[in-house]
């Protein structure tokens, strides 16, 4: 499972990130009609790379229900892809179902069979034989969720592999269209086949509709529309409406809110169950949204590697600046509040460390203990974190400051009389006989990058000009990712430039290209950004033997006209290489590119040459 890479902080996956992370604007306590009043009916589940296998389930099962879960999520071997376009063995799923036979699961009352949503074997949404296979394999599992004793099935959507949920760029609107209406069908279908098999079903969803809840605000549907084919879950969100045109009389939906492993302090929690129980509406076709109100529930997530200091590097984590005792204390925090305001489930979620073998911090146990007793008999344990919270910014803030570069670099124009670079990827051009900008740094704390990155710039009266030379002694291994305009070029090696329209770094304008000279762009602003904005801008790029060069021109029209004789703007250039997830940037950064704080700056002399 892979989760919360830094090279994910960037406007490009911005569209996804940032609609994850906006929420409804008003934040009002749970009322009546959603939160369960009765705290015992909170229930918290285990689920993380320790995932017990049910072979070592039936061996320690009850070593295990010491510890102060409600249940577990655990897989079945070789039946646990949800488009697996292969017809699963029954004898096989059967066999395993009855090693569990007879068990007593004691206080593990709610236990969940995981399903991914991989798409390992090419599953294609209009192919209707395919369908079946998936419909068939669906219902037995079901069917076997129900003999094992388990409340429902576990959905983790993330697109381990070939992404099922995207739609190809450039998709035009009748085509997307089509396809999102092929996913809302198939969304029925995969329902309807679990509850074949469990009636009374309950689909613990790691995310849904609380991901896309910035998207809520968009009036306009067509827009809406717009900025919803760019998106890496495009299909996933009118998959989540298919599953509420079948969802049953006695199935219940969980959102599992994957982004509340971030959360700090009880603000966030309040928004999310408010963005989930209303904000998200607009999202869900009229007719389904009764069904919306009537079978889905809020639900939170704990990250314990986040809490515990377990992440790394250092620098971007608050938890690294706690003590041990702090540490637990936060975690109990979160426990209470995910558990407060959630209808019922909260799942807790961790990496390196391991609940069932006894490789946990001390104490950690009791941390959810506390949590509990505090939702049980308010006012009985402190779960207050701000103070905690606070010591952690302040020890924070100033080991970064001690590691931030923020550099500045007065450009020079091209001289008068002098040609603009041609663009076709060789450096030899005379334009580009100007010094360098400084040398790429690793993001705060991290280890000196492996491979220079160097980068020239000048301009005249028409247009900003770069020139990127990336050093690579594995140019043979460069990810490209995307052939065309506003492809997902960030899943590949790429250069980025970020580029205020002013002083102030915001807003911004974002450009990435990939070594095969396929480039996206977006602007900052609003609440989300504008991904599907697209410049003037022209570029090329040249691979060798050492490595790749790029060039760009960028029209001053595209970044709010010519600077000024003595104009100021704020920038930050980075690199990503995929080979060892090497990031590099001109001004450092801390938690990922898109930190228009730590933006660095451009000075720019007189009125620069005009165009020849």
């Amino acid at each position: 499972m892979t989760r919360c890479s830094l090279a994910v902080g960037r406007l490009a996956g911005a569209v996804l990130l940032l609609l994850g992370l906006a929420t409804a604007a008003a934040a009002a306590p749970p009322g009546a009609g959603g939160m369960a009043d009765n705290p015992l009916r909170k229930k918290l589940i285990e689920y993380g790379w320790d995932v017990p296998n049910i072979q070592f389930i039936h061996d320690h099962l009850s070593e295990m229900t010491r510890l102060p879960f409600d249940g577990i999520v655990y897989r079945l071997n070789g039946q646990d892809h949800a488009f697996d376009t292969h017809a699963w063995s029954v004898a096989a799923m059967d066999a395993q179902v009855d090693t569990l036979a007879g068990l007593d699961w004691g206080p593990f009352t709610d236990n969940f069979l995981c399903l991914y949503a991989a798409n390992r074997d090419g599953m294609n949404w209009a192919d209707d034989g395919q369908w079946e296979v998936i419909s068939t394999n669906l219902q037995r599992l079901g069917a076997a969720a129900r003999r094992a004793g388990c409340v429902g099935i576990c959905f983790d959507p993330e697109p381990y592999g070939t992404n099922p949920w995207t739609v190809a760029a450039g998709t035009d609107a009748a085509s997307f269209a089509r396809q999102r209406d092929l996913a809302r069908r198939r969304g029925a279908q995969f329902i309807t086949a679990l509850q074949q098999g469990q009636p009374q079903l309950k689909v613990l969803g790691l995310y849904q509709l609380a991901m896309f809840a910035g998207l809520a605000n968009e009036a306009d549907p067509g827009r809406r529309d717009q900025i919803l084919a760019s998106h890496n879950y495009a299909l996933y969100l009118p998959f989540i409406d298919g599953m509420l045109d079948a969802v049953g009389p006695d199935t219940r939906l969980i959102d599992g809110n994957e982004m509340s492993y971030y959360y700090e302090g009880s603000l966030p929690y309040y928004r999310a169950f408010h963005t989930m129980r209303q904000g998200v509406l607009p999202l869900v076709s009229p007719g389904n949204r009764a069904a919306y109100r009537a079978h889905v529930d809020a639900g939170q997530a704990l990250y314990v590697d986040q809490v515990l200091g377990l992440r790394a590097p250092a620098t971007r984590f608050l938890s690294h600046f706690m003590e041990p005792a702090d540490q637990r204390r936060w975690f109990a925090h979160n426990v209470y509040w995910a558990l407060e305001t959630s209808d019922e489930y909260v799942w807790c979620y961790s990496e390196r460390m391991n609940w069932w073998t006894g490789k946990f911090m001390p104490g950690l146990d009791d941390a959810i203990r506390t949590a509990r007793q505090e939702l049980a008999r308010p006012g009985t344990a402190d779960v207050q974190i701000e103070p905690v919270l606070a010591r952690a910014r302040e020890r924070m803030d100033l080991e970064i400051a001690k590691l931030l570069r923020q550099p500045e670099a007065t450009l020079a124009g091209l001289p008068r009389g002098a040609q603009p670079p041609v663009l076709d990827g060789d450096l030899a051009d005379a334009a580009w006989a100007v010094t360098p900008l400084d040398a790429f740094v690793a993001p705060a704390g991290g280890a000196a990058p492996g491979q220079a990155t160097t980068v020239r710039v000048t301009y005249d009266a028409q247009n900003l000009y770069l020139a990127w030379r990336c050093a690579d002694d594995a140019v043979d291994s460069l990810v490209v990712a995307g052939r065309n305009r506003d492809d997902e070029v960030w899943n590949g090696d790429t250069v980025e430039l970020f580029i205020s329209l002013g002083a102030t770094a915001e807003p911004y304008v974002h450009f990435i290209l990939n070594p095969g000279n396929a480039g996206w762009d977006g602007r900052s602003g609003g609440l989300i950004g504008d991904s599907s904005w697209d410049g003037a801008w022209q570029s090329a790029t040249r691979r060798d033997v050492a490595g790749w060069t790029a060039e760009m021109a960028i029209p001053w029209a595209d970044l709010g006209g010519a600077p000024a004789p003595g104009a100021v703007r704020r920038v930050n250039l980075c690199r990503q290489r995929i080979l060892g997830g090497e990031l590099s940037t001109w001004s450092t950064v801390v938690q990922g590119f898109i930190e228009p704080t730590h933006f660095g700056t451009w000075h720019f002399g007189p009125a620069a040459a005009p165009a020849r």
